[in-house]
């Protein structure tokens, strides 16, 4: 079903005032107001928000709020960010968008039985977080995306490559992912900390290598940053970026027209970014589409335990996210609450693009067979678990049924 579909829907059984009596659900979203992922962060809560408004359409015994807390793309204050959430008492956290600022954020989670559905983060250390089954992603993990950027540079020609990448889980799980695949050699490799600005000594590591290519894992500030500081030491090589690089922000930087790199593809749901548009006189940008699924998987995950309980909301989360119909794609959570389909689109960096960005090639990795396991209880029995709100009418209790199974087919 599409979200105009949706909305239609809704509005036929004018069930969009919330009875006195509803049941609040409050959502948690980490997501960087500032930082290096700063520039990004008002459109995943924008995009986490209308998601919060389809579900208050469609069910008047449950009122969805959600509470937005600013990682600073920086794991203590995303620590910071999730404890006064737990306090605020959150139902489940979408989030986070760094991959370092997710790991940060379910070592507090986990211990206090609250899920979460990270719309960004792809570092491969995430599929093995002790994290008590109670983190999951709508993004694929990063050893598919390396796969991505081995086929790119490889079949651009390039057999020697100058990485400088972030030294924190994303940077170095992508950077070790793609040198597992590349079939070249690495000529330099620069790792820095998220808050350098000084780029001077890496680029000049790379300009005394004999690399032909220069992969840059980087953000906005600090990929701005190396982009200058290559231009500045006359190091006109090609360059070649990730997800993290595509951004309309780094047109700042003089060479990165022309630049290439890879991102989980995501499909042209054209109701949704109609919806968004309309709303909030903008189109998406790269994870608004995850972050608005997120948003949904969990609201339905609460919609299907008919509480606003967090460890029942986690013992739904596998049944919303099984061959789930969202925006961004046909999410199904694997046993590490992974993603398991991945598909990648190559783009080149365009300034005379209407997006900026040109797409010129797309890539879908042999992902293997899925272990998708179970779904035992989160916390025990759920019968132990908090008081399941109270039914309404026989009309109501049947409507929120058939409503959470059209969700659950959305779009």
């Amino acid at each position: 079903m599409g979200l105009l579909a949706l909305l239609v829907v809704g509005a036929s059984f004018t069930l969009n005032t919330a009875s006195a009596n509803a049941v609040t659900v409050k959502i948690g979203l980490l997501t960087p107001k500032t930082g290096a992922l700063g520039f990004l962060g008002q459109s995943f809560e924008d995009g986490a928000n209308l998601a919060i408004d389809e579900l208050n359409k469609n069910d008047e015994e449950f009122t969805f709020e959600l509470v937005v807390g600013d990682t600073e793309t920086d794991s203590t204050a995303t620590a910071t960010a999730v404890s006064t959430m737990i306090a605020d008492g959150v139902s489940g956290i979408v989030g986070a968008a760094a991959s370092s600022n997710t790991l940060a954020a379910i070592a507090i989670a986990k211990d206090s039985n609250i899920p979460m559905i990270s719309y960004a983060s792809t570092s491969p250390a995430i599929t093995d977080e002790d994290d008590g089954d109670f983190l999951y992603r709508v993004v694929p993990s990063d050893a598919f995306q390396g796969k991505a950027l081995a086929k790119l540079m490889s079949d651009d020609g390039i057999n020697k490559v100058a990485i400088i990448g972030l030294n924190d889980a994303y940077g170095t799980g992508l950077a070790d992912a793609f040198k597992a695949e590349f079939s070249g050699s690495i000529s330099t490799e620069q790792t820095y900390p998220s808050d350098q600005s000084d780029f001077s000594t890496e680029v000049a590591a790379v300009k005394a290598s004999d690399a032909e290519a220069v992969l840059l894992i980087s953000f906005n500030t600090d990929g701005t940053a190396i982009l200058k500081e290559l231009e500045a030491q006359s190091v006109n090589l090609p360059l070649y970026g990730t997800d993290g690089t595509k951004s309309d922000a780094l047109f700042d930087a003089g060479n990165f027209d022309g630049m290439k790199g890879t991102a989980p593809q995501t499909k042209n749901d054209t109701a949704f970014f109609t919806a968004f548009k309309e709303k909030y006189d903008y189109a998406p940008t790269i994870f608004v589409p995850e972050t608005y699924d997120a948003t949904m998987i969990l609201g339905l995950a609460a919609l299907e335990a008919h509480t606003a309980e967090s460890c029942s909301v986690a013992d739904n989360i596998r049944t919303i996210g099984k061959d789930y119909n969202g925006v961004s794609s046909t999410i199904t959570f694997d046993v590490n609450g992974d993603q398991v389909s991945a598909s990648y689109e190559f783009w080149k960096a365009d300034s005379t693009a209407s997006s900026n960005f040109t797409k010129v090639g797309e890539f879908v990795p042999d992902t293997g067979t899925a272990d998708l396991g179970s779904n035992p209880p989160h916390c025990g029995s759920t019968n132990d678990q908090g008081t399941p709100v109270s039914t309404i009418s026989i009309f109501l209790g049947l409507f929120s049924i058939a409503t959470i199974v059209m969700l659950r087919r959305k779009f």
